[in-house]
């Protein structure tokens, strides 16, 4: 009850997190690589011709297995050269050569799109809050616990102290290890 945030602290907070709340889009890519720009061409042109994707990429001696990256979210992607082309294309085409960050091309298709979900401020609002509250009262609890061991380092009895930082106090007699008088 000592600790509260403002509308603006909320918002603020927001803003840093709202990346991370919500559900972002996930894809599921598949990529024939290739290890020149010559050969990913000649394989897109092939595409674009009606040879199926996964046919070029059995001609390239890959599975359906192999091209396989899963259903992911761009943030999991390990090439972001790959990524950014990825999560602009639309579902079932081929995108031209992508030249990835290792210096391979590579024909990406997205077989399946699971939209996201952003989420606005308002449904953030309560969590954020109560983030926000916890973490403050975590700190003023620390700081209060600091203040006691300084108080009783000085050699303040615990009822001085109590009545100093206006804490219940409460004197049990004869108490065991176990709570029982």
């Amino acid at each position: 009850g000592q600790v509260q945030t403002t509308e603006a602290e909320n918002k603020e907070g927001y803003e840093q997190e709202k990346d991370k709340l919500g559900k972002p889009e996930k894809r599921k890519v598949q990529q024939i690589p290739f290890a020149d720009k010559t050969a990913a061409d000649a394989a897109y042109q092939k595409i674009q011709s009606g040879t199926d994707f996964v046919a070029v990429a059995k001609e390239n001696g890959l599975s359906e297995e192999d091209i396989g990256l899963g259903l992911l979210t761009r943030a999991v992607m390990a090439d972001a050269a790959i990524a950014e082309p990825a999560f602009k294309l639309e579902k079932d085409k081929v995108s031209e050569p992508v030249a990835g960050e290792l210096g391979k091309f590579t024909l990406l298709r997205v077989t399946e799109i699971e939209a996201g979900k952003d989420v606005t401020f308002e449904e953030a609002k309560k969590d954020l809050e109560s983030k926000k509250l916890k973490e403050r009262a975590q700190t003023a609890i620390f700081d209060l616990h600091d203040k006691i061991e300084d108080e009783r380092a000085a050699g303040a009895q615990l009822s001085e102290i109590a009545e100093k930082f206006k804490l219940k106090y409460q004197l049990f007699e004869r108490v065991d290890r176990e709570g029982k008088g």
